[in-house]
């Protein structure tokens, strides 16, 4: 199977995530800035509860990408990102086991 359906996907996720995606950008989101000066009080008990999982799943990633890892491109690297960029770093690293 061709990698471009992959690669559209991924343009079109990156695309929405910069325009259109919800919440003022730019860092001068409420809710945001309450997460991250650790506000918890100020936000809802599920928006707490999902922005504090969000280094689970990288680590999961991690976890998964790197076990067995015979690849070209090594998985590490995208798997390392995804702590700070989330998939936008995974994808990349999972497309390349395709092609």
């Amino acid at each position: 199977m061709s990698m471009y359906p992959y690669l559209l996907v991924f343009i079109l996720l990156t695309g929405y995530a910069i325009f259109f995606a919800p919440g003022a950008g730019g860092g001068t989101d409420a809710i945001f800035q309450a997460l991250i000066r650790g506000e918890f009080d100020a936000v809802d008990p599920l928006v707490t509860a999902v922005f504090s999982s969000l280094g689970v799943y990288p680590f999961l990633f991690l976890m998964i990408l790197t076990r067995i890892d015979t690849y070209r491109i090594p998985a590490w690297p995208f798997a390392l990102f995804s702590f700070g960029l989330g998939a936008f770093a995974v994808l990349p690293g999972t497309l390349s086991c395709f092609a």
